[in-house]
C-alpha cells in the first residue's frame, strides 16, 4: 500500500512537471492536472487506508479531503505532493504558485457555487465532528440535517478510537510494571503505578475500577514472586 501510495504520488508530481513544457495545447495541459488530481487523490486515500485500517493511528478517514484533491487548485496540489517527494524538484513550481489562492468544498449538496468551491480561508468547520467544511453558515445549518447523522457516526468512531489509545498506553503501562517486579533490581512499586484514567471510562463504578486494579497488580504481583522463587532455585541448584 505505501508502494501504491509512492506510485501515484510519483505520476502527480510527473505530470506537474510536464505542464512545464512550452508546447503543450490547452487540452493536453487540462487532462494532465486532472490526471496529477486523481493520483494525489488516490494517493491520500491509501495514506488514510494504511493510517485507519493498518495501523489505527486514525479513527476515520478524512473523505472531504480527499474530494477536494479531485478538485485541488494548483496551490492545493503541489503543496500536497511536495510535502510527499524526496527530491526537490517541484521547489519552483511551488514559490510560482503561492500566490494562488487555496480552495475548500462546502459539503452541502445544494450549494449554489461552482463545483460547491470557495475559499478556504473563509470556510466554516462543523466544532463537532471537525471534517464537515462549509462556504457560510447558511449553508451549514441548511445541511445539517443531512450531516446529522455522519456527525454522530464519526463523533462515536473518534470517542472509541480515543478510548482504545488509552488503553492501548495503559496495557503498556501495566507490562513495563509487570517486567520491573519480575525483575531482579530493586524497585518500589508505588512509583510505578501505571497510567490507568481509562478505567473510569470502561468501568460503571469506583468500587468495580478498584476490584479490577487490584486483580491486575495482584496478578502481576504473583507473577514477580514466582519468578524471583524461580531465579532463587535456580541459583541454588547450580551452588549445589
Amino acid at each position: 500500500l505505501k508502494y501504491a501510495a509512492s506510485h501515484q504520488i510519483a505520476m502527480g508530481t510527473q505530470d506537474i512537471l510536464d505542464l512545464e513544457g512550452g508546447d503543450r495545447d490547452e487540452d493536453y495541459e487540462r487532462k494532465a492536472l486532472q490526471h496529477s488530481r486523481g493520483a494525489a487523490a488516490f494517493a491520500y486515500f491509501f495514506e488514510q487506508y494504511i493510517a485507519v485500517e493498518v495501523n489505527h493511528t486514525q479513527s476515520s478517514y478524512n473523505s472531504m479531503k480527499m474530494s477536494e484533491l479531485f478538485r485541488a487548485d494548483m496551490h492545493t496540489l503541489v503543496q500536497f505532493l511536495r510535502k510527499r517527494i524526496p527530491c526537490s524538484c517541484l521547489k519552483q513550481k511551488r514559490k510560482e504558485v503561492k500566490s494562488v489562492v487555496k480552495m475548500g468544498r462546502c459539503c452541502h449538496r445544494e450549494c449554489g457555487l461552482p463545483n460547491r468551491m470557495t475559499a478556504k480561508n473563509t470556510m466554516v468547520y462543523c466544532t463537532k465532528c471537525k471534517q464537515a467544511n462549509y462556504c457560510s453558515r447558511q449553508c451549514q445549518e441548511a445541511d445539517w440535517k443531512m450531516h446529522k447523522h455522519l456527525c454522530e457516526g464519526i463523533q462515536t468512531q473518534q470517542a472509541e478510537f480515543a478510548l482504545k489509545q488509552k488503553a492501548a498506553a495503559s496495557v503498556k503501562d501495566l507490562i513495563a510494571f509487570g517486567k520491573a517486579m519480575c525483575s531482579d533490581e530493586d524497585s518500589n512499586p508505588s512509583e510505578m503505578v501505571p497510567q490507568t484514567s481509562f478505567l473510569d471510562e470502561v468501568c460503571d463504578s469506583t468500587e468495580e475500577r478498584n476490584e479490577f486494579l487490584d486483580e491486575m497488580i495482584g496478578s502481576l504481583l504473583r507473577m514477580a514472586n514466582e519468578s524471583k522463587e524461580g531465579s532463587e532455585s535456580e541459583s541454588s541448584n547450580k551452588q549445589s
